[in-house]
């Protein structure tokens, strides 16, 4: 039979179930919710960090967190690396997060016009260039930009997701709050578009570099 269950269908016994969120913030995840709150008002991070650790450290919350992250995990050396190593092929590695800035820059270092274009239409695709020291030191400035969104295709988004890092940025300084809520929203932007299979239906814009062409011939 069923256990028991207490308020708000939560089973009844030893298990502590993760605190409930009031009803108006119910749709959105109450840890997302303090640190988008944390990096939009600086002057009071210090307060919303306290809320968020005392959250986080709940038992049930705790269990939720490594759930979700274990299944993310999972996912992500499944089918988001695959596609990260087969764009990041195309793509020149002296495209950087934020060189070349043009058309003509990104063609001198071995673009295709179609890739420039595609680079300069969704910058998110300089990610797949970037090594992990880069993104874990670069600005929120220079982050910022970088946004998987619907105009990605699956293959695009899924490349992306896997360059994102894994770890948290430092929490502790204002950079740190909006670095931290940047890799966030990816996160969240990714989940969502894979739950609703929201992709761009257009073709995979990394297109071969003609350099790369020419060598495979």
């Amino acid at each position: 039979p069923p256990p028991p269950q207490k308020r708000g269908g939560r089973p009844a016994g030893n298990v502590r179930a993760p605190p409930e969120p009031p009803d108006y913030v119910a749709t959105m995840r109450m840890e997302d919710m303090l640190r988008e709150a944390a990096a939009a008002a600086p002057a009071e991070a210090a307060e919303f960090q306290a809320v968020l650790a005392k959250y986080e450290g709940h038992p049930g919350v705790q269990r939720k967190l490594a759930q979700e992250e274990a299944g993310a995990r999972q996912r992500n050396l499944e089918l988001n690396r695959p596609a990260y190593f087969e764009l990041r092929s195309r793509i020149p590695d002296k495209v950087g997060l934020v060189e070349p800035k043009d058309q003509k820059g990104l063609e001198k270092v071995g673009c295709s016009p179609e890739l420039a274009r595609a680079i300069l239409d969704r910058p998110a695709l300089r990610m797949l260039r970037a090594t992990r020291a880069q993104l874990d030191i670069a600005k929120a400035a220079v982050l910022k930009p970088l946004q998987i969104d619907g105009t990605l295709t699956e293959l695009e988004a899924r490349a992306v997701a896997y360059a994102l890092p894994e770890a948290p940025y430092d929490r502790h300084s204002p950079e740190g709050l909006q670095r931290e809520a940047w890799r966030i929203s990816n996160k969240q932007s990714f989940e969502a578009l894979e739950a609703s299979g929201g992709f761009a239906a257009a073709a995979p814009a990394a297109a071969a570099p003609p350099l790369l062409k020419s060598c495979a011939a």
